[in-house]
């Protein structure tokens, strides 16, 4: 989980993000070469290492993708704090806006058996029912059109290949 961070609305603010984690992305990279050379290690070794800083490195440009808002925003001052992980699946839960995804952070301890961890009761679920899905809305995206295919799929195979997919109207970036 992250620190509260702010939003990024203005170009300058994006460009000099993205200039940050570049630079620190190549100091990485070149120190990782450096070691590897300098001991010797296989290829198959510094292939290894190589690849899981490529998946950090992903996961460190997607966290500050997650970061940027369309300045027409500015107003709203956001911070976010991000959560991730790689094992759980998110929950979602009912909003005046819609269904959206989360994961929990809350947890507690179950009393009668102190190693189990319990959650909290799913949000997701009205008077033990899922949440009805209206609609899915994509975006903003760069691309919104190479995910509809794959969300439509989804909501397919789920028996809700009725739900619409709309994309979003606001602008991603600037």
């Amino acid at each position: 989980m992250s620190p509260w961070l702010r939003v990024l609305y203005t170009h300058e603010e994006k460009t000099l993000a993205l200039r940050r984690l570049v630079t620190r992305i190549t100091a990485e990279r070149l120190k990782l070469v450096e070691h590897a050379t300098a001991e010797g290690w296989p290829e198959d070794d510094y292939r290894v290492e190589a690849d899981m800083m490529r998946d950090t490195h992903s996961g460190d440009l997607a966290r500050l993708a997650q970061l940027m808002k369309s300045a027409g925003f500015e107003g709203e001052h956001e911070v976010r704090l991000i959560a991730w992980s790689w094992w759980r699946a998110p929950a979602f839960r009912a909003t005046p806006h819609g269904v959206v995804g989360y994961i929990r952070l809350t947890q507690s301890i179950n009393q009668r058996d102190p190693n189990e961890v319990v959650y909290l009761k799913d949000p997701g679920l009205v008077n033990g029912k899922t949440l009805p899905i209206r609609s899915v809305r994509l975006g903003p995206l760069l691309h919104v059109q190479n995910n509809r295919g794959t969300i439509e799929a989804l909501l397919g195979a789920n028996a809700l290949a009725a739900v619409p997919v709309i994309e979003s109207e606001v602008p991603l970036g600037n």
